[in-house]
């Protein structure tokens, strides 16, 4: 029996269907699966930094900043994340935990939030800085926030300097208002320190680095009056391939959407985020919890 004729061109044909099928299938978990998981795939980012300022005595200081947890119900950030993220805290055994701001969509979800948040477990305590989200241009909410935080053991800063005893040692830690909603005054933070003090700066919003660097010290030095500059707002994008498609970024300069960068011998950090605004979806832009080590070494 004669053998059935096959064109040559027949095999390369199922070839390239089957890695065109192939392509689409990893398309389609790149574009649609992906973007959905993102927002709970949480990344811890480690980072080690020597201070001159941190005495020998206390040799290092473990440090957890967080911010943009946007807490607004499924398919968002939702109370039982809340939980989980706090016990991803306290598993991380910080001694001090700095928030970010932008707990939810508004000052009276703010309180809610702070009401129920389930107890974060540090030596040095909680401080916390307010996002656009947290507070309205009038200021209402404000009180009753300080209210709530404090009920919680947290210590809110609204251009204010909180001390801190560690050891031999003090940290002072600057928060600033909102740059939105808020009225913030680094020059009022900044005239409580000096640059001889170790200092952190905690703002919402990294479009406040400009005036920060400006602002003068108590013994009317500029410059480098905090060593550490920590900050949220802009998710890094959020879906990182549509750059500022979702407008998360608003006016601030290139070099401060996100991530580490060094100015004037200072180390700063854009955090993406934990929470997602605008769509519930992340791209190459996963949420962060930052592990911040201080030594003196």
């Amino acid at each position: 029996m004669p053998r059935r004729y096959r064109a040559r061109h027949a095999r390369p044909r199922k070839l390239l269907r089957a890695i065109l099928i192939s392509l689409l299938s990893l398309l389609a978990v790149f574009l649609v699966i992906l973007p959905a998981i993102e927002p709970h795939w949480y990344q811890v980012d480690q980072t080690t930094l020597p201070m001159e300022a941190l005495s020998k005595d206390v040799k290092r200081l473990r440090i957890v900043f967080v911010s943009d947890i946007h807490e607004d119900g499924a398919p968002y950030f939702t109370y039982e994340d809340t939980k989980g993220l706090v016990s991803r805290i306290n598993a991380l055994n910080p001694d001090l935990v700095l928030l970010g701001g932008d707990y939810t969509a508004n000052p009276e979800g703010t309180a809610d939030f702070f009401s129920r948040l389930p107890e974060i477990k540090t030596n040095y305590g909680v401080y916390a800085v307010l996002g656009e989200h947290d507070r309205s241009a009038s200021g209402f909410g404000i009180e009753e926030l300080r209210k709530v935080t404090k009920n919680r053991k947290i210590t809110l800063l609204v251009n204010e300097t909180a001390s801190v005893r560690i050891g031999p040692s003090t940290l002072y830690i600057c928060g600033l208002d909102d740059a939105v909603n808020g009225s913030p005054s680094a020059s009022a933070v900044a005239s409580s320190v000096s640059q001889d003090d170790l200092v952190i700066l905690l703002a919402h919003n990294p479009g406040l680095i400009e005036s920060a660097r400006e602002a003068t010290d108590r013994n009317g030095k500029r410059g480098n009056w905090f060593d550490l500059g920590l900050f949220g707002h802009t998710h890094g994008g959020q879906i990182a391939l549509l750059g500022d498609a979702l407008g998360l970024y608003g006016d601030i300069p290139e070099g401060h959407r996100r991530g580490w960068f060094m100015e004037n011998r200072v180390p700063m950090l854009v955090s993406t985020g934990v929470g997602t605004s605008v769509i519930p979806a992340r791209l190459l832009c996963r949420p962060q919890i930052h592990l911040i080590t201080l030594t003196s070494e």
